[in-house]
């Protein structure tokens, strides 16, 4: 997918977000639960109006969608109309289908503007394409609700046409929407510069400017895992948090470049939440990348995708080569199920800095019964065919290799994104934390060196006084940027296979 009138995107401090008025809870944290559907129905999820709330931070869960998707609910208008959103780090679009969509393609629950007092209609258009599908319609402005807090005038894409990707599967709906959580940057460069994602709109208010996710096990289906907006809850991880800085990219060329490796030290946007990765290790298999690639975090993609060469390294290291096989139709790896008993883990390093490998890279690692996942039944026990968690990611997305670490990755982990310091901070996760709490916020839980590269440090000082002299350069900067078309395939592919399932 190549986008045309990219407008040039400022580096802009979070506190700097201020179109959107935001109604924040008195603690300053927000907490909601992820919910995850067992049945694979989203029609089955009732709004959880009455689900109890911790008076701390606020709860409601995030919803597993037998393995698909993580689902949060948001409210949006005056009332608020429920919605179940795909919960995605690697898109920063909040878009739901309207009444103007025909339920054909639009199926389930449709935004009515004409029942929100609060709704605010625009004419600016809006179109996305995801690596399977695509959204049609009209931006809009209204009252976002998460949790007890509340943002007015958030930018909303009402969609009047959608194409694969609110359609029933075989095991049930899908969600009915996306929530991106990605960098304001994100739209900008796709020719939406006053779209700021929702958890920057909140950051201001927020007690700490970060998020947290907390997915739970593979298996662990229905309301069971968490975001916290405003902190971190330390009974959700094992050991401290480690931070890693966030690769920005260049968007000077036709192709989107990550800024790293050789090209580490140079300025860019934040668009992903991309990690600098370094290092693929899976039993005997260990292999250093042969310069650090940019790992795009992504929640909304159900599996890891990498180059082929590393995705069959760590099969021939776990399975060995007559336990597997590729699905060409698919676009899968078929495995062995008899494997989730295994004892291997498939590790993914992660360096410190953008421009260079580290002594003492951070691991996401991952053990084998979670990247088994059964196709004929719900569970490990029962499964006679099974898929890895882990396959081949496409050509041409952006300049240099694809990597995208998915949920079945991340479910391991703990991660904390800081909207403030561009940086991600991980953890093991602590799958016996599920329904405990233990608030703590980012500077609590900083219990390592600061990460954050001065190359980074060096970007956010620029984007500083980017900011300052944009009004002169402005109509400049956005007619040159009309003329150049932009690859931003990696995000759009991952949002995509957010409901990705062998039909």
């Amino acid at each position: 997918m190549h986008l045309a009138g990219i407008a040039s995107a400022a580096l802009i401090s979070f506190a700097l977000y201020t179109d959107a008025a935001v109604v924040p809870q008195d603690s300053g944290i927000v907490r909601l639960p992820l919910v995850r559907n067992g049945a694979g129905q989203l029609a089955q999820l009732k709004h959880m109006d009455s689900l109890p709330l911790d008076k701390r931070a606020d709860t409601a869960p995030l919803y597993n969608a037998l393995g698909r998707e993580y689902m949060i609910e948001v409210g949006i208008g005056t009332p608020a109309q429920k919605f179940n959103l795909t919960l995605d780090t690697g898109s920063a679009e909040l878009w739901v289908p309207s009444t103007e969509c025909p339920v054909k393609t639009c199926p389930y629950g449709r935004f009515d503007p004409s029942k929100s007092a609060t709704y605010e209609a625009s004419i600016q258009a809006f179109a996305i394409e995801y690596g399977v599908g695509s959204a049609n319609g009209t931006y809009g402005a209204d009252t976002v609700t998460v949790g007890t807090a509340k943002v007015e005038k958030q930018k909303i894409a009402l969609a009047k046409d959608t194409k694969n990707i609110l359609g029933i599967v075989s095991s049930g709906e899908q969600s009915n929407g996306i929530l991106g959580l990605g960098f304001p940057g994100l739209n900008s460069a796709r020719g939406s510069s006053d779209d700021i994602p929702l958890p920057f709109n909140l950051a201001g208010k927020l007690a700490d400017p970060v998020f947290s996710i907390f997915l739970n096990s593979h298996f662990s289906y229905g309301m069971s895992g968490e975001i916290m907006f405003g902190g971190i809850d330390a009974a959700k991880y094992t050991g401290t948090l480690s931070y890693v800085p966030v690769v920005s990219y260049d968007l000077s060329s036709y192709m989107v470049a990550p800024n790293v490796g050789a090209n580490g030290k140079r300025a860019g946007e934040y668009l992903y939440w991309s990690v600098p990765g370094q290092g693929v290790k899976a039993g005997t298999y260990s292999k250093s990348l042969d310069s650090v690639q940019a790992l795009i975090l992504d929640t909304g993609t159900t599996l890891t995708m990498i180059p082929k060469t590393y995705a069959e390294g760590i099969l021939n290291a776990v399975a060995g080569s007559s336990k597997y096989s590729w699905d060409v139709v698919n676009g899968v790896y078929r495995i062995d199920c008899t494997l989730a008993s295994s004892s291997a883990t498939v590790e993914f390093q992660i360096s410190t800095a953008t421009d260079s490998a580290s002594t003492t890279p951070v691991t996401i690692s991952t053990p084998m019964n979670q990247l088994i996942i059964p196709l004929d039944t719900d569970y490990l026990e029962t499964a006679k065919s099974c898929m890895f968690g882990i396959t081949q990611s496409s050509n041409s997305l952006t300049a240099g290799e694809n990597w995208i670490i998915g949920e079945a990755s991340l479910r391991s982990m703990y991660s904390v994104y800081d909207m403030k310091n561009n940086r991600v901070g991980l953890a093991p996760v602590n799958l016996d934390g599920a329904g405990k709490s233990s608030p703590a916020s980012s500077t609590d839980s900083d219990k390592t060196s600061d990460t954050t590269s001065t190359t980074q440090q060096a970007n956010d000082k620029k984007a500083d006084k980017d900011d300052a002299d944009s009004s002169s350069s402005k109509s400049e900067d956005e007619s040159a940027a009309a003329a150049r078309y932009v690859n931003l395939a990696a995000g759009a592919v991952a949002s995509a296979l957010a409901s990705y399932w062998l039909m």
